[in-house]
């Protein structure tokens, strides 16, 4: 299959105006930015280390090396390469052309990283069976290892590694630093030892400061010389000559200090209970503290475009990006957390729900204007297989037992609650699929798929709490084409198709019946092995092993092919937005395509999106895509104009999908206003299908911020209005932004 073509980060591209017309749909641009990768990988998903050079991101992993493109102020890092190795190494030091990678039981490889796209193992050398600590110049590295004393490298040929010298001075050292032409290394028990190094290669004990505390860790400034001592801190001293120490100002952390390091006017300091802390030098109390750290000692700082970020690995074996801007709350910018494999994800408003990883669903924060943020976790004793989302409400599959798989309801009271699991119902064994579709009367059409057949159940919308007779199995039964590996419920009417053949079934369900199979009322031909199905207004969409099918429709007949297009991928999972013209497509490993259907007798594909694995499952929300790959999360942010790159609403204006959606009675509407004004003009209207003005929520001046309202599902003469779609437009100055929401009585 081709290579998947790496997206380009280009500026948003930004949603028509309300009530374009019909015939104005041609998708002219489209350019989706990735917004965050949540990525993890059996082999690759331990962070041990992290370093920032020259606009590249070094994560060294238990199992190897990778480069990652910081990209514009680290939004959406790109991968560029990975380097395997042979042993878990925990340590690493980036400088110029080199990286030196250590493992904890003393071997030190240097790698060749001046080609970011292809790194390449140098050599190696065996060290001592423990190595604490360790810095480098570019002719030679020092490691401290413990009563070993240090071991003198020389590294200026990087290919031919060798031992220059072993300095032991039967102490324990655990520490080193490099000041000028001075080795300094920490005693765990009592002093400090200082080097000449006017040799790099053979140093010699120039002095020892004798200390009272257990030398954890030393670090220098141009003034100042710091140590990590053995209670609970560190004590700076004003730097002389090497031997003449005056005492400083103390930071004090919870518990033992085991690391520090000093960049600039900031201090960083580890504890033995794995808390991460940040001082302003002249400051006694520390700017943020990060709890629970599971990696100490290893971070990188840098400045960028005049704003600070901290590179930290994470407690869960991940890594985080951190804003720590002067005068500023720290703020996430990017995350690369640990986790277990993944089966689904799915959007609801301003979450993100991943199924999957460490038996539990676990609900991401992914608001307009924000980056994703860990919200909570829904316990589950057994492994949620596929999770999938309509308006407000979550619908997960649990298979605990081959015999009795649930469907769990999950959502929360108030947005800004914790969500739990409302309600479960027993439903076809070993589910794979779960289609939520609204029904008339304002149920919901909820249908699970698994390999053996098909649970069809009707929802009224959940209560506060929820009345037990709000849902009704209306049947499961076993179609005779098995295993089942796409379905699709629409009008009333069920279509499933099988790996093994055969074609595709229709089953009619407008009036099902627990006790009887429902009636076969047609079926339809496959290429290939079926993995998906999609009916969108009078078009069939079947993905298969064989590229994508486009049928006609006669009433709920499918009927004669127009298309078979895209032969060379196979399609896996299908979602459709911008009035069902635009349509998302995961490839496998070819990633995500984005196909322009506006004209369903020409299909044209728009880009395609790189994906680090498997891309199998897709959701889209209110201008947003997510992919599951299997091992990743990628979130990417798309906005579409039909007539040119200008953004209709600037990017400091921001829009939220009101909560809930659907919705009964009452919703809410989130929007932020950006901008250094003392206040904007804003208008907050409401219009019907038809493109008529039903109600205004807001009509003036607005100061900067976030800002939010209710509609109560009323016009502007107080009455409520039907059933139905409706549109919710923002204006700030002369900028536009609207969404779609649901009114369901």
């Amino acid at each position: 299959m081709p290579k998947p073509l790496l997206l380009p980060l280009a500026a948003l591209i930004v949603l028509p105006l309300l009530l374009a017309s019909a015939d104005a749909r041609e998708v002219e641009t489209f350019s989706p930015n990735l917004r965050v990768s949540l990525e993890s990988d059996f082999l690759w998903r331990s962070v041990r280390d992290v370093q920032y050079q020259n606009g590249l991101i070094y994560l060294l992993m238990v199992n190897g090396l990778q480069i990652y493109d910081g990209g514009v102020d680290f939004i959406a890092p790109q991968l560029v390469s990975q380097l395997s190795l042979d042993y878990p190494y925990v340590n690493m030091i980036v400088g110029g052309n080199n990286a030196d990678l250590l493992t904890r039981d003393g071997l030190l490889t240097i790698a060749d990283i001046s080609h970011s796209d292809m790194p390449l193992k140098l050599g190696s050398v065996r060290l001592a069976d423990t190595v604490f600590d360790y810095v480098s110049s570019e002719v030679a590295g020092y490691a401290a290892c413990g009563f070993e004393g240090i071991y003198v490298v020389n590294r200026s040929d990087p290919s031919d590694l060798d031992i220059s010298a072993m300095l032991t001075e039967g102490v324990h050292l655990t520490s080193v630093a490099l000041v000028g032409d001075f080795l300094y290394a920490g005693d765990d028990y009592n002093g400090i030892l200082i080097y000449s190094l006017e040799d790099p290669l053979k140093p010699y004990l120039f002095d020892v400061i004798f200390y009272p505390k257990p030398v954890r860790d030393i670090a220098f400034d141009d003034e100042r010389f710091y140590i990590a001592y053995g209670d609970s801190g560190v004590i700076s001293y004003d730097v002389g000559l090497p031997g003449q120490l005056l005492r400083g100002r103390e930071y004090r952390t919870e518990s033992a200090a085991i690391g520090v390091s000093v960049v600039g006017n900031l201090l960083f300091a580890d504890d033995l209970m794995g808390d991460f802390y940040v001082f302003n030098l002249e400051s006694d109390e520390p700017r943020f503290v990060v709890d629970d750290r599971d990696v100490p000692g290893r971070f990188d700082f840098r400045r960028r475009n005049d704003r600070d970020y901290l590179f930290l690995p994470d407690k869960i074996g991940g890594f985080d990006i951190i804003s720590i801007d002067e005068g500023a709350e720290p703020n996430q910018v990017w995350q690369y957390p640990g986790a277990d494999l993944i089966s689904s994800v799915a959007l609801i408003d301003s979450f993100a729900a991943i199924a999957g990883a460490d038996d539990d669903l676990s609900i991401w924060r992914a608001g307009t204007g924000t980056y994703p943020q860990f919200f909570t976790f829904v316990n589950s004793s057994t492994r949620y297989s596929f999770v999938t989302g309509l308006g407000s409400v979550l619908f997960v599959a649990e298979n605990s037992l081959p015999a009795n798989s649930f469907i769990h309801l999950v959502y929360s009271d108030e947005p800004c609650c914790e969500f739990g699991i409302r309600k479960s119902l027993l439903a076809v064994s070993d589910i794979l699929d779960i289609k939520a579709e609204p029904g008339d009367s304002g149920t919901i059409e909820l249908t699970a798929f698994g390999p053996s057949g098909v649970t069809v159940i009707t929802l009224g919308l959940p209560g506060d709490p929820p009345a037990d007779n709000y849902f009704v199995i209306e049947a499961t039964f076993s179609p005779s084409r098995t295993p089942l590996t796409a379905g699709e419920r629409h009008d009333g009417y069920l279509y499933t198709a099988s790996t093994k053949g055969g074609g595709g079934q229709i089953f009619d369900v407008t009036s099902p019946s627990s006790h009887l199979e429902p009636p076969l009322v047609g079926s339809f031909d496959v290429d290939g092995r079926a993995y998906c199905i999609e009916v969108v207004d009078s078009i069939c969409y079947v993905g298969s092993s064989r590229g994508l099918d486009i049928r006609s429709m006669s009433g709920f007949l499918v009927g004669a092919r127009l298309e078979m297009v895209f032969p060379e991928y196979d399609v896996f999972d299908l979602e459709f937005d911008w009035d069902d013209s635009l349509m998302f497509a995961a490839l496998g490993e070819d990633g995500v395509g984005v196909f322009d259907v506006s004209d369903i007798g020409a299909p044209d594909i728009l880009t395609r999106l790189s994906t680090p694995g498997f891309a199998e499952v897709i959701d889209v929300s209110g201008g947003r895509l997510v992919v599951s790959d299997r091992y990743s999360v990628l979130v990417f942010d798309y906005i579409l104009d039909k007539s040119s790159n200008q953004p209709i609403l600037p990017s400091n204006y921001a829009l939220s999908q009101n909560y809930p959606n659907p919705f009964n009675n009452v919703t809410h509407i989130e929007f932020s206003i950006g901008g250094d004004a003392a206040s904007r003009p804003v208008e907050l209207r409401i219009f019907n299908a038809l493109g008529q003005a039903v109600t205004t929520l807001v009509e003036g001046d607005l100061q900067p911020g976030v800002h939010h309202f209710t509609w109560n599902g009323r016009d502007s003469y107080g009455e409520e209005v039907a059933t139905g779609v409706y549109f919710y437009r923002l204006t700030v100055d002369d900028a536009r932004s609207a969404k779609k929401m649901v009114l369901l009585k």
